[in-house]
């Protein structure tokens, strides 16, 4: 997305829904945000700095305040679809949260006792607020499944039906995940499902498109391929440190 921005210099609405007609030369700081969320994937895919993702979910945290929040307020409140960017941007804060929770302390360098401490509590929240993302997307289906079912490939039968079966599937996931039930085997089915529409749904979608560089359809490739990996990262991290996912941590008592 952050390349995408480089080439097409908008910001994608997953970041800024709309961009501010008060910012001053938008375009160098559509590159300067691009090149940090470059700088940060690579920091992060290699597991150099803790500070790095928990900085990175922070950031994507604040714009959910000041830039999603008041755009979608002017929305129409009644409609859960115009929340959907909004709450993959808060999806991807919790990928980020998750992330550094997946980084161990050998791994991670320059990394204080503070850090660490709130590092483990912002990762609950990063698997938090992935199943409310599950949950949420999975009603979406039930409240606008014309649309969703449109997206279905011609050559898949009983559209509507499979429409319904992802439903059941992202809140019965969400759900799961939420109330640690079987959390991993569920956070692995998970990310297998997306990552199939990534292919099934998705990314024929984006090719099909005439300038597929700054389409919405591959856009939302990435986000399925993100939402895809965060799943699993849960899921190693559940087997890894289970006990670093208990909401405790986040709303008191011992760990």
């Amino acid at each position: 997305m952050a390349t995408q921005q480089l080439f097409y210099p908008v910001f994608r609405n997953l970041f800024v829904p709309e961009t501010p007609s008060w910012l001053a030369n938008p375009e160098i700081w559509v590159y300067l945000f691009s090149l940090f969320l470059i700088g940060s994937s690579v920091m992060i895919l290699f597991g150099k700095n803790k500070n790095v993702p928990l900085i990175l979910g922070l950031v994507f945290i604040i714009l959910f305040l000041i830039a999603h929040v008041p755009y979608r307020l002017s929305q129409d409140l009644n409609n859960l679809g115009v929340w959907t960017i909004a709450i993959k941007c808060l999806t991807f804060a919790g990928g980020a949260f998750v992330a550094a929770g997946c980084m161990s302390s050998a791994q991670a360098e320059n990394v204080n006792s503070a850090w660490v401490s709130f590092s483990d509590t912002l990762t609950p929240v990063g698997a938090l607020l992935f199943s409310l993302m599950l949950i949420a997307f999975g009603t979406d289906h039930f409240l606008y499944t014309t649309g969703v079912s449109r997206l279905v490939p011609e050559w898949i039968p009983f559209k509507v039906f499979w429409t319904y079966f992802s439903a059941v599937a992202l809140i019965g996931s969400g759900t799961a995940i939420l109330f640690r039930i079987r959390p991993q085997l569920i956070a692995i089915l998970a990310g297998i499902m997306i990552l199939i529409w990534v292919f099934v749904l998705h990314l024929p979608g984006a090719l099909a498109e005439p300038e597929t560089g700054s389409s919405h359809a591959l856009t939302s490739t990435f986000h399925a391929l993100g939402f895809s990996g965060i799943a699993f990262m849960v899921a190693g991290l559940l087997r890894q440190k289970p006990e670093v996912l208990s909401y405790k941590r986040v709303f008191g008592g011992k760990k």
